[in-house]
C-alpha cells in the first residue's frame, strides 16, 4: 500500500474518533454554565484586554509601516531596474552602431586590399604571358625537334626492319635452293645405282 492511503485512513481515523468524542460529550456541554468573574480578577482581566488592544494596535501600526516601506523599496527597485534597462538598450545600439562602422570599415579595407591584389595578378600575369610565350616557343621547338627526331627513328626503324626482312626472305630462299640441289643431286645418285643395277 502507498503512504498516501495509510495517512488518509489515519487522518480518518482520527476524525471519526474526535466525532465519537464530541458527540458523547455533548449534553454535558449544554449543562455547562461560565463561572462568573470575580470582583477581585476584574483588574486583571482589563489590563490583559487593554494589554491585547495595544498590541494589535502597535502590529496594525507595525504592519503599515512596513507596507507603506516595502511599496516606496519596490518603487525604488522598479526605477533602477527601468534605469538599468534603457542603459543597457543604449549599450546595445551603441555597439550595433559601432559594429557596423567596423564592419563598413572592414569592407572598404577589404575592397582596396582585393583591388591591390588584382592589380598585382594582373601584373603577375602580364609578366607570366610574356614568360609563358617564350617558353611554349622553347616547347614547341623542343616538341618540333623531338617530333623530327621520332619521325627519323621511325623511319630507321622501319628500313632496319625492312632490311632484316629481306635477310630472312633471302636466308630462307637460299636454304630452301640448297634443299632442292642436295635433293637433286640425291635423287641423281639414286637413279645411277639403279641403272647399274
Amino acid at each position: 500500500m502507498p503512504l498516501i492511503t495509510i495517512f488518509q485512513i489515519i487522518i480518518g481515523a482520527s476524525l471519526a474518533g474526535m466525532l465519537f468524542i464530541f458527540l458523547r460529550n455533548l449534553p454535558l456541554l449544554a449543562e455547562f454554565k461560565p463561572k462568573p468573574i470575580l470582583p477581585e480578577r476584574k483588574f486583571f482581566n482589563r489590563i490583559k484586554y487593554n494589554f491585547g488592544k495595544t498590541k494589535t494596535k502597535v502590529g496594525e501600526i507595525f504592519h503599515k509601516f512596513v507596507e507603506k516601506n516595502s511599496h516606496k523599496l519596490r518603487i525604488f527597485i522598479l526605477k533602477t531596474d527601468n534605469f538599468l534597462i534603457s542603459r543597457i538598450r543604449q549599450a546595445r545600439e551603441k555597439k550595433i552602431h559601432f559594429a557596423k562602422i567596423n564592419f563598413k570599415k572592414k569592407k572598404k579595407e577589404d575592397y582596396l586590399f582585393r583591388k591591390e591584389e588584382n592589380l598585382k595578378k594582373e601584373e603577375i600575369y602580364k609578366e607570366g604571358t610574356a614568360t609563358k610565350e617564350k617558353n611554349i616557343k622553347n616547347i614547341l621547338s623542343k616538341e618540333s625537334k623531338s617530333i623530327l627526331a621520332k619521325e627519323k627513328n621511325k623511319e630507321a626503324f622501319l628500313q632496319k626492319s625492312e632490311e632484316e626482312k629481306k635477310t630472312k626472305e633471302e636466308k630462307e630462299i637460299d636454304i630452301q635452293e640448297k634443299k632442292n640441289k642436295f635433293k637433286s643431286k640425291f635423287k641423281n645418285k639414286k637413279r645411277k645405282r639403279r641403272i647399274k643395277k
